[in-house]
């Protein structure tokens, strides 16, 4: 018996695939797709209101209407005013105009009614975002899919891969502000993105990312000290007091008193517009009250650095032997240094070289004693001390130019009765 089987040419539209049926196929979402003709689908099987209401040959004449209510005069079918709604009573607190909260998408309650509202998803005009799966995290699920032979929703793989942050790495870059110049135009300087460094939670400028990390981290590199210091010295006859929180700010004439209130106003009523915030402070004359805003300024909460706390005495010797002084620094010019607080007796002991030192009398960024008289208390030798009247912090830098002063004009302005230039 023959098996083998004439060898027949065959036609040329043989195991020809079709794809003309998917020209009509999206693979878009759902907010993508136009659903102005889903009504038309099936067709619509309901006969026409209007069709409805003439009558048949055959059947009753069209029904009237039985309710027994009548339009009130002017209304709508007569062509005059449409008579008003009582509306409901207003409630405190809340604007005339203000969303319910429980209308979609955050908005009035009409637009659950015909009127559509955005679902589409946010892009930002000024970053754009790109995830990347974690390599392990992908290769797992991976695996996965394959032993268990099933088909899994790309949304179900996003879902799962967006569950916890280790799974995935977000690329967040600015885009260009501006249109675009072309493919030949040079790319454009963008300002960097700063990272909180504790948790990696990204910002736009360095304060704010500096803020996050001060308000939210603290704890990580500073711990808090309690100290007890000398209360502020002069005839103070009244204390002013916050309106608003109770607490006491100082006395008006005490030299630290516009920082007491500025800072009091940004750690407490940063909401709050500061004239407003001025105009509930209070004038208390009462001597108890003094005494009460005097023993509250013997305490003071110093912050020390971790490392410093930790490590104490012991590091302050192994840093004797570790670090070469260098022979060609005979002496040593310190303005408003940083951090003074730090420095202990033990950490200072080696210094032997002359010291100048340099204290504005209203520095705002590192106010008395915690950092210049600081380090001049814990010298060994006293060093020879300078005090500067009207000057703050940043008066120690030099003179700014006039692109600096406008870059940067918090650094660059002075107070009253203090050049710069001539200092």
């Amino acid at each position: 018996m023959d098996d083998t089987f004439p060898k027949e040419d065959s036609p040329p539209d043989f195991n020809k695939i079709d794809l003309s049926q998917l020209q009509g196929f999206s693979f878009g979402t759902q907010w993508t797709q136009d659903k102005s003709g889903g009504a038309d689908k099936g067709g619509d099987r309901r006969p026409d209101r209007e069709a409805r209401r003439q009558p048949s040959g055959d059947g009753p004449a069209d029904r009237r209407d039985r309710r027994s209510f009548r339009r009130p005069e002017g209304g709508p079918s007569s062509g005059g005013p449409t008579p008003s709604r009582p509306s409901a009573p207003q409630r405190a607190g809340e604007y005339a105009d203000a969303p319910r909260r429980g209308a979609p998408g955050g908005g009035h309650a009409g637009q659950a009614r015909g009127v559509p509202y955005d679902r589409t998803p946010y892009d930002s005009p000024h970053f754009t975002t790109t995830f990347y799966p974690d390599d392990a995290t992908f290769d797992a699920l991976v695996k996965t899919v394959r032993a268990s032979c099933r088909t899994i929703e790309l949304f179900e793989i996003a879902r799962t891969i967006l569950a916890k942050p280790e799974r995935f790495t977000l690329l967040i870059t600015r885009r260009a502000a501006g249109p675009d110049q072309g493919p030949d135009a040079p790319a454009p300087i963008l300002p960097p993105i700063f990272i909180s460094v504790p948790d990696g939670v990204p910002f736009d400028t360095e304060e704010a990312a500096i803020s996050h990390v001060l308000s939210t981290h603290l704890g990580l590199f500073f711990d808090l000290v309690d100290a007890e210091i000398d209360p502020p010295k002069g005839n103070f006859q009244v204390v002013n007091r916050c309106g608003v929180t109770g607490e006491l700010l100082g006395p008006p004439n005490y030299h630290r008193y516009a920082q007491a209130m500025q800072q009091h106003h940004a750690a407490k009523l940063a909401r709050m517009p500061f004239e407003a915030y001025r105009s509930r402070i209070e004038t208390v004359r009462d001597p108890e009250v003094i005494a009460q805003w005097l023993e509250k300024m013997k305490k003071v909460t110093r912050y020390v650095l971790k490392q410093a706390a930790a490590t104490g005495q012991q590091a302050a010797t192994d840093m004797s032997g570790g670090w070469t002084h260098d022979a060609r620094i005979r002496a040593a010019v310190v303005a408003a240094p940083a951090l003074g607080f730090t420095f202990s007796k033990a950490g200072l002991a080696d210094i032997r070289i002359p010291i100048q030192l340099w204290r504005d009398l209203d520095d705002h960024i590192l106010p008395n004693p915690d950092y210049a008289e600081a380090v001049r208390a814990n010298l060994p030798t006293p060093p020879e001390m300078h005090l500067v009247e009207h000057a703050d912090h940043f008066d120690f830098l030099a003179p700014c130019s006039a692109r600096l002063s406008t870059v940067a004009p918090e650094i660059c302005r002075s107070e009253p009765g203090f050049d710069r230039t001539a200092f």
